[in-house]
């Protein structure tokens, strides 16, 4: 595995776990989605990170003895299908070694540098930048990849993460008096679709070999 650091540009944040979720996977991940506005920071970073992989899977080739390997096609940086610069970066918590169990812990700093507690609560619409490592790797099974593994982030404008999600006052609605009222098993089923459909999409993405 080759391993390079970088730094993305600043973007919005969607869904950051930057304490670990045991959810989808007992050893614990961190992990963090971010959209970036500008687009020509964007493509500069999508295009140094093309650079250092195909510079990678040329030596692979060499290593592999071959004239062609097959690609993993879930790359972590993306167009989604919504238009969005998106950059995508993770870490598991813990890892199970021949030297014994490793355990893995995110940098959180402010807009100053200043080290931030683990315990941080930051959550979707903040703005921030990673300190990523690069890492390309080859897998039969899989084919020849790359990830980025989540080190570090700074926090430019901190949006608190809430466990309600979107809420009827966030979009400036208040309650009126007689009015319909929906059945609670399905108001409870609405407020949890988004996160669920998340949560799966994390999922799905975590087939990579680490």
């Amino acid at each position: 595995m080759k391993v390079h650091k970088l730094t993305t540009p600043m973007g919005k944040a969607f869904y950051p776990k930057l304490q670990p979720d045991y959810k989808w996977d007992e050893n614990g991940q961190y992990s963090c989605k971010i959209h970036i506005e500008d687009e020509g920071e964007y493509n500069e970073f999508a295009a140094n990170v093309d650079k250092l992989v195909e510079a990678s899977y040329k030596e692979e080739l060499v290593k592999q003895g071959k004239k062609k390997l097959k690609q993993f096609n879930t790359p972590p940086i993306r167009i989604t299908d919504d238009g969005e610069n998106e950059i995508y970066a993770k870490q598991v918590a813990k890892k199970h070694t021949a030297k014994g169990e490793r355990t893995f812990s995110i940098g959180i700093y402010d807009s100053q540098g200043n080290k931030l507690p683990a315990d941080t609560n930051c959550g979707s619409g903040s703005t921030l930048r990673m300190s990523v490592d690069l890492v390309t790797w080859f897998v039969s099974a899989l084919g020849f990849g790359y990830s980025l593994r989540l080190r570090a982030v700074q926090i430019i404008d901190l949006v608190e993460y809430s466990s309600g999600g979107d809420n009827a006052e966030s979009f400036g609605f208040e309650e009126v008096k007689g009015g319909f009222v929906g059945d609670a098993d399905e108001v409870a089923n609405n407020n949890n679709t988004d996160e669920t459909s998340e949560e799966t999409n994390q999922e799905s993405s975590s087939a990579v070999p680490f």
